[in-house]
């Protein structure tokens, strides 16, 4: 939210200032970043609305209004307003990115790869695209477009993000190659000790690939962290005479 802000409001100095008009507008406009950075979307909603009330051609306050709808779960009302921007400003990389997440977000994973492509054409490089994308091929079963995706985040990223990581040894573990899995899921757990879900699939993988011991031991520690998936694994795999 912090970045939002410091985004937006940079883009403001090019906003007619000077005039009574644009020194309304950014009044409003600066309530509703600093209410949403604060967590009170809807008090920013309210704020943006004046906005666009004022100036009905400003692409930035939909895009704003546009990121409150998504953080209050109004995927279709942040589409609409994400398109809003677009139509005014059709190079506009955040908002076919941001537009892509809600697409996501309601399960249309073609919309939101359709949207990340665009972006990629744009800003290729910006943050948390690749894995975006990815996870939206993941959803639509293309396993192998999403690790290349995946892949290319992880090639952008100074430090190990466990989220990448996790998504990628879902997809392996779905295209059955266990052993990728599992060391996908080793730095999940290595950076996330608790990872309930990333110990439950390592177990899974570990079962797969024919390590039982450790397999049942990932398990039993799913199970003990509250993984109700892992009983009957246990009873079929591990509980054995």
């Amino acid at each position: 939210m912090k970045k939002l802000t410091l985004h937006l409001t940079f883009l403001c100095f090019f906003f007619q200032s000077g005039t009574a008009f644009a020194q309304s507008s950014q009044e409003h406009l600066s309530r509703g970043l600093a209410k949403h950075a604060a967590g009170d979307f809807n008090a920013a909603i309210a704020n943006f609305n004046q906005v666009i009330k004022i100036n009905q051609e400003f692409s930035v306050a939909y895009f704003c209004r546009g990121r409150s709808y998504a953080e209050l779960k109004k995927h279709q009302e942040a589409i609409d307003d994400y398109s809003k921007a677009l139509e005014l400003k059709p190079h506009y990389p955040n908002a076919f990115f941001r537009r892509g997440i809600s697409y996501h977000a309601i399960g249309k994973y073609k919309e939101a790869i359709n949207d990340f492509n665009k972006v990629s054409t744009i800003e290729p490089n910006l943050k948390e695209l690749y894995l975006k994308r990815g996870l939206s091929k993941y959803e639509m079963g293309k396993y192998r477009e999403a690790i290349i995706d995946f892949n290319r985040e992880l090639g952008k990223e100074d430090e190990p993000n466990t989220e990448i990581y996790y998504y990628r040894a879902l997809a392996q573990y779905a295209q059955l190659n266990f052993g990728g899995a599992i060391q996908d899921f080793d730095v999940v757990i290595e950076q996330k000790p608790h990872h309930r879900d990333a110990i439950y699939y390592r177990g899974l993988s570990y079962i797969r690939k024919g390590h039982l011991k450790e397999g049942c031991e990932d398990l039993e520690r799913a199970e003990e962290m509250g993984e109700e998936r892992a009983a009957i694994h246990i009873k079929n795999r591990c509980n054995l005479p």
